[in-house]
């Protein structure tokens, strides 16, 4: 009854957000991230019964931010990364319900979260959807201060310390591979350093391929030197990657009258910097490859076939169901060096929905590229690459980003830094 009151009570706060409130539908999502950064998470979970109330309040949140919107029976074309949305939570619902029954309240929770967060995103208008992006950019940047807080000052993780999650002695240690192994990696409240180095890449995304989100060039890069410092005390070598992805994606694609000389300065800078930046590079290269963390991904990916062709037919097409990888860890199909963890979301949903999960769930990444949108298809550059070093969709904070981020923005400048419309008017909006 409890978990119930709380969703009720975040329905209410949706309303109240979304009539109150000139960022309207923006507003709800990005209170509804900021919730779930800031306060539900493993670690903080483990100290409190309060991220369960947090989890509770940010699904009522979105799932009534969805409601109330003509724009979803008006252009059906564009209902694909929905319908595939839909599609995926629901063959997820169908057989975690067949083979790991105890599992389904969390389906069910983390579909309401997709699917809402999708829905409420796609009925925005674009000023609302310009005001979510703001608000996420934000919340990373809130989180990267706080990292870089716990990098500097304390010395250790101090918001719902990750470390407590182990019981080996001294805790979780994660050394930090980009600064050095004095450092440990920095989490801010996220709860995990992977979440944050997501949190703060995705945001890097959104300030670089949409400049009119923040227009002023001052602010623009201040806020970026920030996001860049939470990556750095995250410490995921994988979001530093997926950084010269999209960097490299928004060079080529841009249609600046300078786009000539940007390359062209760009070709010197990195003819100049690599003579500088080789040892440093091939360094971490191989720091990388000997590292536990690319053996224990890339173990788990060259597990992938065997999940095809070892597993009994119906497992091969609709997997084991939510949360059954110990399972699989334990009957030889993933990686057998004794770590446990998948960390890549295409081999997870490969083992746990099958076939059929992983073809929904790349579809659901294609059609969000189909947007006309640069930034949006910078975004799911950013989340098709981290996918291979994080099975993010486990977090209920990512989920809410992910999904809310992921519309097509057909009705915005495909490359433009004109500024959106911010909404200023109250009331509800359509």
């Amino acid at each position: 009854m409890d978990n119930v009151a709380l969703m009720a009570a975040g329905a209410f706060l949706s309303v109240i957000v979304r009539t109150w409130s000139g960022a309207g539908r923006g507003a709800v999502l990005t209170l509804a991230v900021a919730l779930l950064f800031g306060a539900y998470s493993p670690a903080a979970s483990a100290v409190s019964a309060a991220p369960v109330g947090v989890l509770n309040l940010a699904i009522g949140l979105v799932g009534a931010g969805a409601i109330g919107s003509p724009r979803l029976a008006t252009a059906p074309r564009r209902q694909s990364v929905l319908v595939l949305t839909l599609a995926y939570y629901g063959l997820a619902f169908v057989v975690t319900a067949a083979a790991v029954p105890t599992e389904i309240g969390a389906v069910c929770q983390f579909a309401v979260l997709a699917v809402g967060s999708l829905m409420t995103a796609r009925s925005s208008t674009p000023g609302e959807r310009h005001s979510f992006r703001r608000g996420v950019v934000g919340v990373a940047a809130l989180e990267s201060v706080a990292a870089l807080w716990e990098l500097t000052v304390r010395g250790r993780p101090g918001f719902w310390d990750y470390t407590t999650l182990s019981d080996a002695p001294g805790g979780l240690q994660l050394p930090n591979p980009i600064l050095g192994d004095e450092f440990l990696r920095m989490a801010g409240t996220t709860g995990h350093p992977l979440v944050l180095g997501f949190l703060a890449t995705v945001a890097i995304a959104v300030v670089a391929a949409a400049p009119q989100v923040f227009p002023n060039r001052v602010v623009r890069w201040g806020i970026l030197a920030v996001l860049a410092g939470g990556q750095l005390a995250a410490g995921n070598r994988s979001t530093l990657l997926a950084t010269a992805v999209l960097a490299l994606y928004l060079t080529v694609t841009s249609r600046s009258v300078h786009r000539a000389w940007k390359r062209t300065a760009a070709v010197v800078a990195a003819t100049f910097g690599g003579v500088q930046t080789a040892a440093f590079v091939s360094e971490q290269v191989t720091a990388l490859i000997g590292s536990g963390s690319f053996t224990n991904r890339s173990g788990n990916l060259a597990a992938a076939p065997d999940l095809i062709v070892g597993r009994p037919a119906m497992e091969v097409a609709f997997g084991t169901g939510w949360g059954s990888e110990q399972q699989l860890f334990d009957r030889g199909f993933l990686n057998q060096n004794g770590f446990d963890i998948v960390d890549n979301q295409f081999v997870t949903t490969l083992a746990t929905f099958g076939v059929l999960g992983l073809v929904f769930l790349i579809a659901v990444f294609i059609a969000a590229w189909r947007s006309r949108s640069r930034s949006t298809r910078t975004i799911v550059l950013v989340v098709i690459t981290l996918a291979f070093s994080f099975d993010y969709l486990r977090w209920a904070s990512v989920v809410v980003l992910v999904f809310g981020l992921l519309p097509q923005d057909d009705d915005a400048p495909a490359d433009s830094d004109t500024p959106l419309p911010i909404p200023t008017r109250i009331g509800v909006h359509a």
